[in-house]
């Protein structure tokens, strides 16, 4: 299981699929429950694949790369929002009136990430140790951008409760919404949001653990057992 799971972190397998396509499905899969259920079932699309000329592996692979392409554009807004943090290193001295650019925390991060793996490469225990923490930052950070969109789904699919909920405080009386468990609903959103910012900052705690590993360095980390690895 082990050398199974170096493969997989050092491929970075688990960083795509992780961080990228899980993320991607979530927002694919609720945005589909949510509108075009109703219109076109899975089973109508299967039956297509069947009768047409493609095969089942073609679409399972046309169906992964458009869960990449989604989560890729997930974590583009959330890097743009800043509610994702991807790249931990920042200029160490910037000028105080000017923000580090995103081009200059990308170039200074690959570089670092860079500089890591070839002084660690004959240390196969600190390489899957920082990719764990690169793949758990992308994975969180993903994760929530992801549960933030499917909220914002929720809502235009339930803008009937929005409404109701804004006119509760006043004297009008509206008709009860067509969905009907309002506060169930309500409480779905609070988990949601809740779990989605937990998640948040979960992205920057493994931030941070990436930082950790690539600045303090192998030897500091690991003590005097970085010599028997």
């Amino acid at each position: 299981m082990t050398p199974l799971l170096e493969y997989l972190y050092t491929r970075f397998l688990l960083r795509d699929f992780l961080a990228k396509a899980l993320p991607g499905f979530i927002v694919i899969g609720v945005f589909y429950l949510s509108f075009i259920h109703d219109k076109k079932t899975f089973s109508d699309v299967l039956e297509v694949v069947k009768t047409s000329n493609i095969t089942l592996i073609s679409f399972m692979l046309s169906s992964y790369l458009l869960m990449f392409a989604v989560g890729m554009l997930i974590q583009f807004i959330g890097m743009q929002l800043r509610i994702v943090q991807i790249h931990p290193w920042i200029d160490p001295e910037p000028p105080r009136t000017k923000r580090t650019s995103m081009k200059e925390r990308t170039k200074l991060s690959l570089q670092k990430a860079w500089s890591f793996l070839q002084q660690n490469k004959e240390i196969p225990f600190a390489l899957t140790q920082r990719e764990r923490s690169a793949v758990l930052k992308e994975m969180t950070g993903n994760l929530a951008m992801a549960i933030f969109i499917v909220v914002l789904i929720s809502f235009v699919k339930h803008f009937d409760v929005i409404k109701y909920l804004m006119y509760l405080p006043t004297s009008q009386q509206l008709p009860l919404p067509l969905s009907t468990d309002v506060w169930f609903i309500v409480t779905i959103w609070i988990v949601l949001i809740a779990t989605g910012c937990f998640l948040s900052r979960q992205n920057r705690y493994h931030c941070y653990e990436q930082l950790c590993w690539e600045k303090i360095g192998t030897k500091i980390l690991l003590g005097p057992f970085s010599s028997r690895m």
